[in-house]
């Protein structure tokens, strides 16, 4: 056990590491680590708490923060910003990105608002929402930006069944939004260059909208 009102710095703790800024162990599986600003381990057996950033190799238990980042996590991560390689747990936040988790580029029309862009990222049974979207049919140009939740189930091999939930603020009789027009809306494709191991280039759909301000 190591208690400081500093820095607790360790080659292998397998016990606790209490400190006011922050806690280190190198080769080590602490149970616990608690400091308000950082701690970092080898593997994590219950908790890392409450500090600003959360590192580890190995998580097995309980990773709460600002920022908790792990190579792999067996446990749980509850932050504003999770990221891990491999999460055989659960995340939650307002961003969670993991490697090989769900993550899916969505463009969508609807009557409110017409052209629809939506990025989710995070695991399929939680994963979090940022889209933005336009109206260039209006006589008053609208943008509006949304954060949302949602979760997806799996329908068999090529089918997943997904339920979202987002709210949208909307900039709408803005000065700046009232100075722009929509000058051109373009969708094709482009070549992009191959990736690292291959050979061959790959195309790419795109989709551009140029805003330009109003005389």
């Amino acid at each position: 056990m190591q208690v400081s009102a500093i820095y607790n710095v360790a080659d292998e703790s397998n016990g606790l590491q209490i400190a006011a800024v922050g806690n280190r162990d190198c080769y080590g599986n602490p149970i616990l680590q608690t400091a308000f600003i950082f701690n970092v381990a080898n593997e994590v057996q219950l908790l890392q708490c409450p500090a600003l950033y959360n590192r580890c190799i190995v998580n097995h238990g309980l990773q709460l923060g600002l920022i908790n980042i792990s190579d792999s996590c067996r446990g749980g991560q509850i932050g504003f910003i999770n990221v891990s390689e491999v999460n055989s747990g659960f995340a939650a936040g307002f961003f969670t990105v993991v490697k090989n988790g769900y993550r899916s580029i969505e463009f969508s029309y609807n009557d409110l608002n017409n052209i629809v862009f939506c990025f989710k990222s995070g695991l399929p049974k939680f994963y979090n929402i940022i889209n933005t979207g336009i109206s260039p049919d209006r006589s008053d140009l609208r943008l509006f930006i949304g954060y949302g939740l949602g979760t997806s189930t799996s329908m068999g091999k090529k089918w997943m069944l997904n339920c979202d939930l987002t709210c949208s603020h909307v900039f709408e009789h803005n000065s700046f939004v009232k100075d722009l027009k929509v000058s051109k809306i373009a969708i094709g494709t482009a070549e992009m260059p191959p990736r690292e191991g291959e050979n061959k280039s790959r195309m790419v759909s795109t989709m551009e909208i140029t805003l330009s301000k109003k005389a």
